[in-house]
């Protein structure tokens, strides 16, 4: 078994003891929160103490981190794994007027029929145990968790969008757990509810037809005093950490989060979604990133790999994402953290080499919404910039990613194809190929590797290369794409 294997068993085993050992009442919501607070933490402090790391004496420092960043993946995003305080999977017991056994009644319209008139002509409801199924194995245990649905797609981490409090519809953000609910049936018109639909709840639990969530998920209260920014929030397509200038906009939910059922459960995280995201930072070798030396060919690949994955799951295509490749191979050789001379930040810096430097570290993608504080404010912005590429490579490549993707759409300035000729006067594209697209039709284009290499150049890089020189980011693009189709290509293939 995996390390995350291990790590999500524990999660899961945990919070469901947490679970077992509360009522189903606001206590149990502070209790679980807590809970789930505690095993977070102690899966950060293992964390460290893997890395070899002594922590005792910046505990606070980096705890203080947990709510104003998303430093230890805890903000829930698309996919987060869910459960419910009262799902279970034994049978089902509901209240009845008489002892009638609804397991004998299966596929008789008439005896259902029959059953609502003695329900009407008597309302005095008498405590009944009335079987509902025969419960389920064990081996389903996927019937007590369901998947967060996350209903603004415009803030993303690794191409995951960022959940808020007002992700709780049922159907929409929460899909009914296919299993039974430990709370009883308290009124008629639930009855009536789950006997119109009894064949249904016999093969998939009665769970989708008691389902009544709040409107919102509830955070754990922040200690203001501590930590004065309090949680996340979305606004205008980003992720603020100033909680007091958007006061109206919607918070993020952590694993710490819990949304009401009003039948009397708690919607509890199990993951934040973010598994993918640890699995890769358990593999020290990931992304590979060197504000000073030029990277190996394994490296190289490594990072292109990355690259590959990560523009692919933004729906690019793969000559669309092999043109780009092809450029930074040129530009980069695949090193998010080079500098185009060291430490100057008027030349330029990072995969595309954006010049002045400043045009990246200036933006909103170089700042505490991809990582942690710790890292940055230093006098120099190259400081910050070299820290980072030490510390964080992975969070420094998928900000230089988004920022990229950003910065190509229409209206961001950077994109552009008026005056592009000039370019491929240099090194023409291929017959019927046209050099004005748009950045948003560049990512899906099928043309070949070679042309949206001399594309992207025209319209992004404008960069002052040759001939001699765009061929070697043609050959390069090429070279990535015969390597992604799994064609035999080492470093001698490249220019």
């Amino acid at each position: 078994m995996g390390e995350f294997e291990k790590r999500t068993k524990k999660i899961v085993r945990n919070t469901f003891l947490n679970i077992e050992r509360n009522g189903s009442n606001f206590k149990q919501a502070k209790e679980t929160s807590h809970r789930s607070l505690e095993i977070h933490k102690e899966e950060i402090i293992e964390d460290y103490l893997a890395e070899g790391m002594d922590i005792d004496e910046r505990w606070n420092e980096i705890w203080n981190e947990y709510n104003k960043s998303d430093q230890f993946h805890e903000y829930l995003v698309q996919g987060a794994v869910l459960t419910c305080t009262q799902a279970m999977l034994e049978p089902f017991f509901f209240e009845s007027v008489e002892s009638i056994f609804l397991d004998k009644m299966e596929g008789s319209s008439s005896h259902l029929k029959a059953y609502r008139e003695i329900l009407n002509a008597n309302k005095s409801i008498n405590e009944k145990m009335i079987k509902l199924h025969d419960g389920f194995d064990e081996s389903e245990y996927d019937r007590k968790l369901t998947n967060l649905v996350v209903s603004e797609k415009n803030v993303s981490i690794n191409n995951l969008s960022y959940a808020t409090v007002k992700d709780a519809e049922r159907d929409v953000n929460i899909i009914p757990f296919r299993c039974n609910c430990a709370q009883k049936i308290y009124g008629e018109s639930e009855l009536e509810y789950i006997l119109d639909h009894l064949e249904d709840c016999k093969e998939n639990g009665v769970c989708k037809y008691l389902m009544w969530l709040n409107e919102e998920w509830d955070n754990m209260p922040i200690d203001t005093q501590n930590n004065t920014q309090g949680y996340l929030k979305i606004v205008d397509g980003m992720v603020s950490t100033d909680a007091q200038e958007n006061a109206s906009a919607s918070e993020g939910i952590t694993r710490t989060s819990v949304l009401f059922c009003r039948r009397g459960g708690l919607i509890v995280p199990l993951t934040s979604g973010q598994e993918f995201i640890m699995v890769r930072e358990m593999n020290d070798d990931i992304v590979i990133a060197s504000s000073t030396g030029r990277l190996t060919w394994e490296q190289m690949k490594m990072n292109a790999e990355y690259i590959y994955s990560y523009l692919s799951a933004s729906g690019w295509s793969m000559e669309a994402i092999c043109g780009v490749l092809g450029n930074m191979y040129r530009e980069s050789k695949m090193n998010p953290g080079i500098w185009q001379q060291n430490n100057i930040i008027k030349e330029g810096y990072g995969l595309i080499q954006w010049t002045p430097a400043t045009k990246y570290l200036d933006s909103k993608f170089f700042s505490t919404d991809y990582f942690s504080a710790i890292y940055l404010g230093n006098e120099e912005k190259y400081m910050d910039a070299n820290n980072i590429t030490e510390y964080c490579p992975q969070e420094l490549m998928n900000s230089q990613l988004d920022y990229l993707i950003h910065t190509m759409k229409t209206g961001e300035g950077e994109w552009l194809t008026n005056n592009t000729q000039r370019f491929y006067d240099k090194l023409s594209l291929s017959d019927g190929v046209s050099g004005k697209i748009s950045g948003e039709e560049y990512m899906a284009s099928t043309d070949a590797p070679r042309d949206l290499a001399l594309i992207f150049n025209a319209c992004y890089e404008r960069s002052g290369d040759g001939t001699m020189l765009l061929e070697e980011r043609v050959m390069a693009a090429e070279a990535w794409y015969q390597y992604f189709l799994n064609e035999d290509i080492g470093e001698e293939d490249f220019p």
